[in-house]
Parts: C-alpha cells; structure tokens; sequence
C-alpha cells in the first residue's frame, strides 16, 4: 500500500512539474509578444512626435506584461527545467535566492533599455539643437518602464517572502538555507512580511518596513515619469 502510495504520489509531482513546464512558452510568448507590440505602437511615429495618452497607456501595459512574464520565465526555467534543477542543486541555491537571481535578471533588462533609449536619443539631439529636440523613445519608453517599478515592488515582496519562508526551513532543519550567501534585498523584518493573515496585510507591512526602496521606486517610476513627459511637452 506504501509502495502504491509514493508511485500516485511520484506520478502527481511529475505530472505537476510537466504542467508547469507547459507554461514556459506561453511566457515567452508574452515576453516576445508584448515587446514587439510596443514597437510597432510607435514604428509609424516621427522622430520628434509626442506620445499620445491612448499609447502611452498602451505602453504601459505591455510594459507590466513584459517585466512580469520575463519574470516568471526566470523562475520557470529554474523550477521546471532539467538544466535549472541542476544549476539550483549544484551551487545549492534556495527558492528565496532563485527569485533574487531572476528579481535581477528582469533588471539587468530594463537597465539595457534605459542605455539604449538614452543612447538613441543622444544620436539625435546631438546633431541637432539639444535644447529643444527630442526623439520620441524617451516619451515613449517613460511610459513602458514606468511599469518596471510597479513591477519590481511586486517583485521583491515575493523574493522577501521566499526568503523568509528559506529562514523558516532553515531554523527547522538546522541548515543553511542560501548555502552561505547572504540575499541582496534587506532581509530586515523578515518575519513580519508573513505577519499578516491575507496578502494585503503582508504587503503593506513589506511596503511599510522598506521605506527607501520602495520610495525610490515610487519616485523614479512616478515623478521621473512626469518630468520626462512635462518637458516633451514644451
């Protein structure tokens, strides 16, 4: 009966990582797809036009689209590949720390589109009066990564989370969860991120206790954001 029990429960967990590993396409699709929309929302655009509040809005979303599935992809291709496993087995990395690899890696992206965007705008104003020219990436992707810092304050609260929940298993097991690695994020109050008995209270208790963060977070996406636009306009 044992034996019968561990063979529905070995085909259960099989058929469970199989699922999951269904949804790595789908991803990338998004991924893929919600990036090639954004550039073709202003591929018919002049160079100097102005950003119109239907496409920025647009933008944004597939912006929160792109930096939430490029996310989960991370995650799934770590969880739910043969080859992740290995890697998680191999350096001894904890769910907590596989979430702050792929927190980073979904930066390490936007990073590479703020270069890129600043760079073509440079080009261009740069043989023009800079005073008063401006190319139309800079609006435009004001509004896409405005939805980076909605998604990375998400982002780090459930890093936090999986990181509290490896100090649990770590204080039960006596072990070392993050096999001798400290995470990047402040792992202050990490216990009261589980404080709250629903979602919202454990959040707002995260936003809460991480004040500099998730004010540059709010500023930069926020009142950056604003700026650019505000002086696109003039």
């Amino acid at each position: 009966m044992n034996d019968f029990n561990k063979k529905v429960a070995a085909s259960t967990s099989a058929d469970h990582k199989n699922t999951k590993y269904i949804f790595i396409p789908l991803l990338i699709f998004l991924v893929v797809s919600s990036l090639s929309l954004s550039i073709l929302s202003v591929w018919d655009l002049q160079w100097e036009d102005r950003i119109s509040l239907e496409t920025g809005s647009m933008l944004f979303i597939y912006g929160l689209i792109f930096f939430t599935a490029s996310y989960e992809v991370s995650n799934h291709l770590f969880f739910y590949t043969n080859t992740g496993r290995k890697l998680i087995k191999k350096f001894g990395l904890s769910k907590g720390f596989v979430k702050e690899i792929s927190n980073k890696n979904v930066s390490a992206i936007q990073a590479l589109f703020c270069c890129i965007t600043g760079l073509t705008s440079t080009c261009y104003s740069c043989t023009r009066d800079m005073l008063r020219t401006s190319h139309y990436i800079s609006e435009a992707y004001a509004w896409f990564g405005a939805a980076y810092f909605l998604y990375d304050i998400c982002s780090m609260y459930k890093v936090q989370v999986a990181v509290c929940e490896d100090e649990r298993l770590a204080e039960l097991t006596n072990g070392n969860a993050h096999n001798g690695a400290t995470p990047l994020h402040s792992t202050r109050s990490l216990e009261g991120v589980n404080r709250g008995t629903t979602f919202w209270s454990s959040f707002i208790y995260f936003l809460r206790t991480n004040p500099v963060i998730v004010g540059h977070h709010v500023f930069v996406g926020g009142f950056g954001f604003l700026v650019i636009t505000h002086l696109r306009g003039d």
